[in-house]
């Protein structure tokens, strides 16, 4: 029996190759981010209450910041957040970096605007 033809053309293993090695490195990634927040010194909830630090605070950000959980359940929490792109949002008003760098795109990249009559 005898593959496809898209499946032996030459480009076709080359993206799906790509495609491969692309999600080799966004695991590795994950892992990488994910264990140095386990692994620096100091609790994060704690560095991140500051000097607003109450024993019903400190329980509360934990929970909501899901560090109560097995370290498994958060991997894959934090790996399910990362696809969703939940949890990026900008410190200073909570808004998600998503629809910041969108709304900021036709003033920062006039090549992408609907206006503008380059052919890019």
């Amino acid at each position: 029996m005898s593959l496809p033809a898209f499946i032996t053309h030459p480009m076709a293993r080359f993206l799906a190759r790509r495609v491969g090695y692309s999600m080799v490195v966004l695991i590795g990634v994950l892992v990488v981010v994910f264990a140095l927040v386990h692994l620096v010194p100091g609790d994060p909830v704690r560095i991140a209450l500051g000097t607003r630090y109450t024993p019903q605070a400190y329980d509360a950000l934990r929970s909501a910041s899901g560090l109560d959980r097995p370290i498994v359940e958060q991997f894959f929490g934090y790996v399910a957040s990362a696809a969703r792109e939940t949890s990026a949002s900008a410190s200073a008003n909570g808004d998600p970096v998503a629809g910041i760098l969108l709304n900021d795109c036709p003033r920062r990249c006039p090549w992408r605007s609907s206006e503008s009559s380059s052919p890019c």
